[in-house]
């Protein structure tokens, strides 16, 4: 399988998540494209799925996310798709931190009109996830 991973980051940890879920993806004899948001990714079109990933910094994702998920917006929503989402609120023991970092992520998936088939809430401390299913 052809699967793209396109990400924004701030501070590196998203960068470095892509990355390892890439070596995991080759791994498995999937043909692997990382690609910054930031840096004109390729359109997911070629590809036989995507997963796009951002991290929540002042509670927004990367506007170079958006960007591309609006330019491919009708791609996307034809094919299987993962959004992931770095955000350090969900280490937190307040339960009202982790519906924060979901409601950010809901509101940007709807706003973007993106509809995923899976969402994932990676923490910053030590990379345990909490998954959603759509």
């Amino acid at each position: 399988m052809k699967i793209l991973i396109v990400y924004g980051t701030t501070e590196g940890q998203t960068r470095k998540i892509s990355h390892f879920m890439e070596a995991i993806l080759k791994d498995r004899g999937h043909e692997v494209t990382v690609s910054d948001a930031s840096e004109t990714p390729p359109s997911p079109a070629s590809y036989d799925a995507v997963i796009i990933g951002a991290s929540i910094h002042i509670h927004k994702y990367q506007s170079a996310v958006m960007h591309y998920i609006n330019h491919h917006i009708e791609v996307l929503n034809k094919m299987p798709g993962a959004f992931f989402s770095v955000c350090l609120a969900v280490a937190s023991d307040m339960d009202e931190e982790h519906r924060e970092a979901e409601k950010i992520t809901n509101d940007f998936l709807e706003h973007a009109g993106w509809k995923p088939s899976m969402t994932k809430v990676h923490e910053l401390s030590n990379s345990a996830i909490l998954e959603r299913r759509n």
